[in-house]
């Protein structure tokens, strides 16, 4: 990632920040990842009933960083929120 280069700074505290905006709803998760991207991570905590980075990350293998996972997570949190 550009912005972490420049920065001096590692693309994992790169993409936290970018979750912690996510979960704030400053950023839209679209803006980071394509729907299908989301959906299938989304799908994935959901069929599991899980919010494990770990068993994601585990899962997906190299498809996703943490960074990716945590940022759906994020959304999807938000998204129950919205809901109540």
């Amino acid at each position: 990632m550009q912005i972490a280069a420049e920065r001096h700074l590692k693309v994992s505290t790169i993409e936290g920040h970018l979750a912690h905006f996510i979960a704030r709803g400053e950023l839209h998760i679209s803006d980071l990842l394509t729907n299908e991207q989301v959906d299938e991570i989304a799908a994935f905590f959901a069929e599991k009933k899980t919010e494990s980075l770990a068993e994601a990350k585990t899962h997906f293998g190299d498809r996703y960083s943490y960074g990716q996972l945590r940022m759906v997570l994020e959304h999807a949190r938000n998204r129950i929120v919205d809901a109540l």
